[in-house]
């Protein structure tokens, strides 16, 4: 599985890539914008290699240097414009369900996030389904 992680904030791009390695996933990008991560997904496409989960922050920069905006809300609704139907999973400190996100999950130590985050892991790669 080839998954590519939107955040800006290097601390939780850590937490993640130790749950993805937990998960079996040796294959993740980390983009700090909107802007970079679509390059590097129309990068990957070009390689034959596309990216098959994406797990996006609810607020980070749109362009590489940019303010922190609702890049999370931006990027789905530019997917959705391109016609890519790669499942995004929105792990946020916001606690709220982002519409056509395949998955909203609340990153805070109060959750148990990194379940969460591998519960859904396995149903996209179709194993492990649950109902």
């Amino acid at each position: 599985m080839k998954i590519i992680q939107f955040e800006d904030t290097a601390a939780k791009r850590s937490s993640v890539k130790t749950v993805l390695r937990r998960f079996g996933v040796r294959d993740s990008a980390w983009a700090q914008s909107v802007e970079e991560g679509l390059q590097m997904m129309e990068e990957a496409v070009a390689d034959g290699h596309p990216y098959d989960v994406i797990i996006s922050d609810m607020y980070y920069p749109i362009t590489k240097y940019g303010p922190e905006a609702q890049a999370g809300k931006e990027l789905i609704r530019l997917l959705q414009e391109k016609g890519i139907d790669t499942p995004v999973i929105v792990l946020s400190s916001t606690r709220f369900h982002i519409e056509n996100s395949y998955r909203t999950l609340w990153y805070d130590e109060r959750s148990d996030w990194e379940r969460e985050l591998t519960q859904v892991l396995k149903e996209i790669a179709g194993f492990g389904r649950t109902v």
